[in-house]
């Protein structure tokens, strides 16, 4: 079988996302990525966690259908599906994927919920959100 350009570059695309979710600090690091202190706590601080250890721990689950589609995109683009096939699949996961990256970070914000509704339907929230950080970043770009 032979690998095809947009096999190459589907599943290269899926692996950074798949890496930046696995690797990189999810949120925003408060002194920045390069202050380089964030790197005592990596990775099983909250502030400096990818994404996988945040679930590993059970926290911010919300983000798991993040790392699901960057997988099925990852599995798309080295399985032998035809071009057109790959091609509307990993369209239809890149779009739900930006989507709901954009629910997510508009919805938790530096107070908890964002929207008064989500509060009254879900309950008030602990949970709060600073930034996206690089793992975010290279998500959304991928």
């Amino acid at each position: 079988m032979q690998i095809s350009r947009l096999d190459r570059q589907a599943a290269g695309i899926a692996l950074c996302v798949v890496l930046a979710v696995a690797v990189l600090p999810w949120y925003a690091i408060q002194d920045g990525f390069w202050s380089t202190g964030w790197l005592r706590d990596y990775p099983l601080s909250g502030d400096a966690a990818p994404a996988l250890f945040l679930w590993l721990q059970g926290r911010n689950l919300w983000l798991l259908p993040v790392g699901v589609l960057a997988l099925i995109a990852l599995l798309a683009g080295l399985r032998g599906a035809s071009q057109a096939v790959q091609a509307r699949l990993l369209m239809v996961l890149g779009l739900l994927g930006i989507a709901y990256m954009l629910a997510q970070g508009f919805l938790f914000g530096l107070r908890g919920w964002n929207l008064a509704w989500l509060a009254e339907l879900f309950g008030e929230t602990e949970q709060r959100q600073f930034g996206m950080g690089y793992g975010a970043l290279v998500a959304g770009a991928g």
